[in-house]
C-alpha cells in the first residue's frame, strides 16, 4: 500500500477505517458476511 509521506498515523488510521467500511459495504452488497469476505480475501479473492 502506498503512503504519502505527509499522513499523521491519525490520518492513516482513519483512511484504513474508511477502507474496511467500504470492503464491509462491498462485500454485503455481494452477499458476503463480513467472515466469508475475510476468508475470501486471505485466499486471494481480488479485492
Amino acid at each position: 500500500m502506498v503512503q504519502a509521506p505527509n499522513l499523521t498515523k491519525t490520518q492513516v488510521s482513519e483512511s484504513l477505517d474508511d477502507q474496511a467500511r467500504t470492503f464491509a459495504a462491498t462485500a454485503a452488497r455481494l452477499g458476503f458476511s463480513l467472515p466469508e469476505a475475510l476468508n475470501a480475501v486471505k485466499n486471494g479473492w481480488p479485492t
